[in-house]
């Protein structure tokens, strides 16, 4: 079961998200903060984030950051905004942020977005598991990789 961590200053709202991802078959948990996700983070793992923007102790665009950077580097982060301007998107961006949403929200298209972006997540990281298979599996066979040009198009001479 995929685990969420969702983080709001409106505990209204986190409790509503928070029951719409268990509704739909995730693990979730809700945090008031900053400072209360990261003490989520240091007790458990998580397979994506959902973060508000601005909260009482701190952006959620440096708290991005820091999760990016030190706690969850690859997992999917989605902002919720209630800000409908260009800026507030390319913040999240920029931080790390994959998509956003606007408050209000509509609890079925934050659903879908983040099953979308939980399974492209899982898709990169099968894709890159793979090529590490695949890589280990050529280095151990000796395999020199301009061996692997002859075979992708044969007939051309190396210089």
């Amino acid at each position: 079961m995929k685990k969420l961590l969702i983080v709001d200053d409106d505990l209204d709202l986190v409790d509503l998200v928070t029951r719409a991802f268990i509704q739909s078959g995730y693990d979730a948990l809700g945090a008031a903060n900053a400072s209360d996700a990261i003490d989520a983070t240091e007790v458990g793992l998580f397979d994506g984030a959902i973060l508000d923007m601005r909260m009482p102790d701190g952006h959620g665009v440096d708290l991005c950051k820091q999760l990016r950077v030190n706690i969850l580097p690859s997992v999917p982060v989605l902002f919720m905004t209630s800000r409908d301007d260009l800026d507030a998107a390319l913040a999240g961006f920029s931080a790390g942020g994959d998509d956003h949403v606007i408050k209000p929200i509509k609890l079925g298209e934050l659903v879908k977005r983040m099953e979308r972006l939980l399974e492209i997540t899982a898709t990169e990281n099968l894709a890159t598991r793979r090529a590490g298979l695949i890589s280990s599996v050529v280095e151990r066979a000796g395999i020199a990789a301009h061996d692997f040009d002859d075979v992708a198009h044969p007939g051309s001479v190396r210089q």
